[in-house]
């Protein structure tokens, strides 16, 4: 008669070990909330993969602190001189601040959906005061060797280059409200429709 309440109890007891250890990976944030609430965040500062453990009513959020690369569809961009460009662009990011993150969020695709406003918005507003020439032409260099010529070539910047890094300085701001570290914002491709 007593074996059978020996084993529900071993069962119950290594049920609830199960439910109280959490295996943190370096390339993840894990975050530790009872009811919905967060009460910690594991590995923020990168230090602390491994095994920890929580009370076995709690739960483990996993959110990914690599690079994430947000690679939309190309989109049509209105210029200066009120002619369409086709401008494909990605952006990497990274969760800077899981806990803001999830409050704000929530996961991957809520970030990239916030991504896709912002970065849209203030990509159409740069766009809109540039002109088409300027953003398809190509770096003027004047093929003379040697000499100041050279080293102004080097340091000049295309049009191009000196829009996508005016739309990441703004949008990086912005991205910060969710938690969201913008690394690289680039054009793959510009066209004409």
């Amino acid at each position: 008669m007593k074996r059978p309440w020996i084993l529900a109890v071993v069962l119950f007891l290594g049920l609830a070990v199960y439910a109280s250890v959490v295996f943190v990976d370096e390339t993840e944030f894990v975050i530790v909330t009872q009811f919905g609430m967060p009460i910690r965040t594991l590995n923020k500062d990168g230090a602390e993969a491994g095994l920890h453990f929580k009370l076995p009513y709690q739960s483990a959020l996993r959110i990914d602190r690599r690079l994430q690369i947000y690679n939309p569809r190309p989109s049509e961009f209105l210029s200066s001189a009120k002619k369409n460009v086709n401008l494909d662009v990605f952006v990497c990011w990274r969760v800077s601040d899981p806990e803001k993150f999830l409050k704000t969020v929530n996961d991957v695709a809520g970030g990239e959906f916030r991504l896709h406003d912002l970065v849209w918005s203030r990509l159409a507003a740069e766009v809109s005061k540039s002109e088409l020439d300027v953003l398809v032409s190509v770096a003027k260099h004047d093929g003379r060797g040697g000499g100041k010529n050279d080293a102004a070539a080097a340091e000049q910047t295309h049009p191009l280059d000196q829009l996508m890094s005016n739309v990441s300085a703004r949008c990086a701001d912005g991205a910060k409200d969710y938690g969201i570290e913008i690394v690289d914002l680039r054009v793959k491709r510009i066209g004409l429709p």
